[in-house]
């Protein structure tokens, strides 16, 4: 492999650790808000929804389950246990999901902190947000698959994951220009700012855990496409221009 592809190849696993460490230190920061009853960190602006709790555990799962499952820095039994805990999340949030279709309800967005939680909070009932509940179905199902190619050699993952960070990319592009229809549906509470954010950083770190097909092997391809792709990623100063601005 040339060395700068598989330089590229080091860093977009090295976002995707990150990516997992920054989920789960989001849901655990939203926890500890609900304990210590502080809305700084149940919520990223005064005023916005706040994250269910269930939310913050999905993503501490989630993040784990995306450590688990690097390809570079685990034992053997590491790979299952990170299947394992993506399969908890897609179940966890398909039973929140459930209730729009059933006629019961599990009232498992209650829980964790069901005291708290129980009645109207920012004038809808704190439920798991439609949206969010299908995200993390789509992440956790897409982290099930991580390893898992078709015939073709394409990965289902990074259609999943592409599906969920649409879905959290909306809701931020919602929440910037005060658009509501982007991050709620219909009566139900909206999909929160920080869980839009924490979607989009997870979905990337998906995307960047197997960086060997698709898009993320365009993008870090060494060709025409992959320079173009590169090209249309937020611009950084190079090492050329880094050293330039010191003199």
């Amino acid at each position: 492999m040339n060395p700068a592809v598989a330089r590229r190849y080091q860093l977009s696993r090295a976002f995707s650790r990150s990516a997992a460490y920054a989920v789960a230190v989001l849901g655990v920061s939203v926890l500890a808000g609900w304990c210590l009853d502080s809305p700084r960190l149940t919520r990223v602006v005064p005023g916005f929804v706040a994250m269910n709790p269930v939310t913050a555990l999905a993503f501490i799962l989630a993040g784990l389950a995306l450590w688990l499952l690097q390809e570079d820095t685990r034992p053997s039994s590491a790979g299952p246990a990170g299947r394992m805990l993506a399969a908890l999340v897609v179940v966890l949030t398909i039973l929140c999901l459930s209730r729009l279709y059933l006629p019961w309800d599990l009232g498992l967005d209650r829980l964790l902190f069901p005291e708290r939680v129980s009645g109207v909070i920012d004038g809808f009932p704190n439920r798991m947000a439609p949206n969010t509940a299908l995200s993390f179905a789509l992440l956790g199902t897409a982290l099930v698959l991580l390893d898992y190619r078709t015939t073709q050699g394409w990965r289902p993952a990074y259609a999943l994951a592409a599906g969920a960070g649409a879905l959290g990319l909306a809701a931020a592009v919602g929440y910037a220009y005060n658009a509501s229809l982007l991050y709620g549906v219909g009566a139900f509470i909206p999909m929160a700012l920080n869980t839009a954010l924490g979607i989009l950083v997870l979905a990337a770190g998906v995307l960047c855990a197997r960086p060997d097909g698709g898009p993320p092997a365009v993008a870090l391809a060494q060709g025409p496409g992959g320079v173009l792709a590169r090209r249309l990623l937020p611009a950084t100063p190079t090492r050329k221009q880094q050293t330039s601005c010191k003199h």
